[in-house]
């Protein structure tokens, strides 16, 4: 059930919860550790919020971040890929 939900919605699910303190304009993840949603055991909790804390994650993201800011293209196929939209024109 989680899983699912979490990766249909990642991106949503994490801008939700991880959030930046304010104050200090960090990660408080001990408030984070606090905060868990009703629906999410603490067990499942901690490992979500150690992968996101993970220093190769956070690596990865702020490069994802950086090549998303350097594309110039903008996509506007919406979900279907490249191969279905070539079949679909074929027929």
């Amino acid at each position: 059930h989680l899983q699912k939900a979490y990766n249909t919605n990642k991106a949503a699910f994490k801008a939700e919860h991880w959030v930046i303190d304010p104050t200090t304009g960090t990660y408080n993840v001990e408030k984070i550790r606090r905060e868990c949603p009703e629906n999410i055991t603490t067990s499942e909790w901690d490992k979500y919020i150690e992968f996101w804390n993970d220093p190769r994650n956070i690596a990865r993201a702020a490069q994802n971040r950086q090549n998303r800011a350097k594309s110039t293209i903008i996509s506007r196929q919406g979900s279907r890929s490249l191969a279905r939209l070539r079949d679909e024109m074929v027929i």
